[in-house]
């Protein structure tokens, strides 16, 4: 006896099949061809390796070592297929980054990659844990790393052992401990006691105690702060130090020595004498008595007659006309472009007017034929045998044909779905394959036989009435029992809602172990006596205590759309709206949101002509993006938000039906 479902499956993998012969007819196998570095292929049939390789399989597969593996459904690590989409590698293992972590070709189960740190070969969980020597320990308050194990930094101190301060001021010499307000350490690891001094200076192992604020120490010797002078080479010049060998002071602007010796100062510039005179702070040519303008740190130019480029970084100018063009440094002849009229093609400048740069290529125009590039070739804009897609030009085509990608098609009598060329118009595309969509459902690029009450998820298809199964985020779970208590949390299935907790950032959703006194904080899942949590932000306590436990009380949680069961919505007015612009006051953000609509407890939806505002609580309601859709609902005072983004118009749709799903099974249960 085979079971309803079994049925289905069989009738949905028959309808496959058949589906997938009538769509392969259409196909021209020539015009599916490929090269694989020189070897030609057939893009229905088989797949090209990186390393040349050729394996049979369709355009939908990779290669892994000698085996073709489905990208969507497995995962491929030092050439050995694994069952799984996405996983990551652990040297010979795949895993998955959101519930497991690799460290040293190790696997650690049950705590995410995203939050987790390596001590050793093993992961850890610094928000709640401490790594100290290879070993890890529970994280407490003030708790830190001594080689000897934890201490608490308020009331010990880590001096190569642990030490209990007898003065919460105390700090470590060597293996001691001393008390800065009344002793200072030396180099030698000796504690003095300070009357006058507040440290040491060590000449031959001699120790010289000295006032750090009137004297410094150099080499042995005391110096007095008052005699201390700059090297003879370096002066002072504003805030800095120049080399006067090489530079000038102007005006506490440093500037090169632009003529050596004679170099003098005009303002805040340098300038040579022999060639530039200067009167109050502005300069002149010659005996002209033209006034220039400084280009750089060496050059100057009349800003009438000439044109100025400055290296960015060595500030060294350049000198250039009109009918110029400085392209990086290198000066072209460009006639006709007048000031600043020329372009860079490279390094090289031109006139736009006479020639056209094609991915630093250049070619002159055509009077005729207005020009237009392809990659670096060109074509004239107004001949229609000519197509350029994606930087690929193709010449002699059939007026009328069009670009898919790099390839070119006639949509008269051929249609193009990713890689293959069809020769029948009008297709509909499911990823690389031609489907009928009055017969198959497309998930993902993967078509199947459309079967009553079977829906997509991911590249797969289920039965939406299953109480067997569920979708995460495009991930099939087979449920291990009938049960209110699963939870999707990302991709990952949360079998039973008492053992596990679902924490969730608008970045990642990660399960984690339920503890006591733990709550979520965006995705972390943390010790409430350790951190309080604002704003998805962890903020450390100072004191045990300092924390409430925010896992009691009311909530505001983001779920997934997965998981707006149906007893959520009953009897509740459903507000969905689009957020428009946000502001953060200091207890809340206050959102504006457009498009609203109220879904009221009777399942009547009105839309609402004007935007309102919304506010949510700002510690303990995720932080909402602007440009998307969401649901919201409150419950017993509790604060529920459905992204609903994804749907696109469908998106109340979906609300109304979980409602009115609702209200039929109160009527069956009556």
């Amino acid at each position: 006896m085979y079971s309803y479902t079994s049925v289905l499956v069989l009738i949905a993998s028959l309808q496959t099949l058949n589906s997938q012969d009538t769509c392969s007819n259409p196909t021209d196998q020539l015009t599916n061809q490929g090269n694989c570095q020189g070897r030609t292929y057939n893009k229905l049939t088989e797949i090209c390796c990186s390393n040349g390789k050729v394996l049979s399989g369709n355009v939908n597969l990779l290669c892994c070592g000698e085996e073709a593996f489905d990208p969507s459904k497995s995962s491929c690590c030092m050439r050995k297929v694994f069952p799984g989409a996405g996983l990551s590698c652990c040297e010979h293992m795949a895993y998955s980054t959101s519930n497991e972590s690799c460290c040293q070709g190790t696997l650690t189960s049950n705590i995410s990659e995203v939050v987790s740190q390596c001590c050793g070969a093993k992961a850890y969980y610094p928000v709640n844990q401490l790594c100290c020597n290879g070993k890890i320990y529970p994280r407490e308050i003030n708790s830190t790393c001594c080689a000897s194990g934890l201490y608490n930094s308020a009331t010990e101190l880590c001096c190569g052992r642990i030490i209990k301060k007898k003065e919460l001021s105390d700090l470590c010499c060597g293996n001691k401990t001393f008390n800065p307000k009344t002793h200072t350490c030396c180099v030698d690891l000796t504690i003095q006691s300070i009357s006058k001094v507040d440290a040491c200076c060590t000449n031959f192992m001699k120790l010289i105690p000295y006032n750090s604020t009137y004297k410094s120490c150099d080499t042995g010797k005391l110096i007095s702060k008052k005699q201390e002078k700059p090297p003879q080479s370096s002066q002072e010049c504003g805030n800095s130090c120049f080399n006067k060998s090489e530079q000038i002071c102007c005006d506490k602007r440093i500037n090169p020595c632009v003529a050596g010796n004679l170099t003098k100062c005009c303002g805040d510039r340098a300038y040579n004498p022999s060639q530039l005179e200067c009167h109050g702070k502005e300069l002149f040519l010659g005996k002209s008595k033209m006034r220039v303008e400084p280009c750089g740190w060496d050059m100057y130019y009349d800003p009438n007659a000439e044109l100025c480029w400055v290296n960015k970084i060595s500030h060294l100018g350049l000198v250039y006309r009109p009918n110029q063009t400085c392209c990086d440094g290198n000066i072209t002849n460009t006639p006709g472009t007048g000031w600043n009229g020329g372009k860079c093609c490279k390094s090289v400048g031109y006139n736009p007017s006479t020639h056209i740069c094609c991915s630093g290529k250049l070619f002159k125009r055509k009077i005729e034929t207005p020009l237009q590039c392809c990659d670096q070739n060109v074509f004239g804009a107004t001949e229609k045998s000519f197509l350029c897609c994606n930087g690929t030009l193709h010449k002699n085509i059939k007026e009328g044909s069009i670009c898919r990608g790099s390839e070119v098609y006639f949509p008269g009598n051929q249609s193009v779905c990713g890689d293959l060329k069809y020769q029948q118009p009008g297709l509909h595309c499911c990823g690389h394959q031609a489907f009928d969509p009055t017969k198959e459902i497309c998930c993902d690029g993967h078509r199947h036989g459309k079967v009553p009450n079977r829906s997509c998820c991911g590249v797969d298809t289920f039965d939406l009435k299953s109480q067997h199964l569920k979708c995460c985020n495009g991930q099939l779970h087979n449920l291990d029992s009938i049960s209110r208590n699963h939870q999707c949390c990302g991709k990952n299935l949360i079998q039973d809602t008492n053992q596990d907790v679902c924490c969730s950032s608008r970045q990642h959703q990660l399960v984690h172990k339920k503890q006591s006194k733990f709550s979520c904080c965006g995705h972390h899942y943390y010790n409430t006596s350790l951190y309080s949590c604002c704003a998805e932000k962890l903020h450390k306590n100072i004191r045990l205590g300092d924390s409430e436990d925010h896992s009691s009380g009311s909530q505001c949680r983001l779920i997934q759309l997965a998981d707006l069961k149906t007893y959520h919505l009953c009897h509740k007015t459903v507000w969905v709206w689009e957020v428009s612009s946000m502001a953060s006051g200091n207890v809340s953000f206050n959102y504006l949101v457009k498009n609203v609509i109220m879904i009221k407890a009777d399942n009547k939806a009105e839309p609402q002509l004007e935007p309102h505002l919304q506010q949510l609580d700002h510690c303990h309601c995720p932080l909402l993006a602007l440009g998307r859709t969401y649901a919201l609902w409150e419950d017993h005072g509790n604060i529920f938000i459905v992204d609903l983004s994804h749907l696109g118009p469908s998106c109340v749709y979906h609300v109304l039906q979980a409602k009115e799903t609702m209200l039929c099974q109160k009527k069956n249960t009556l």
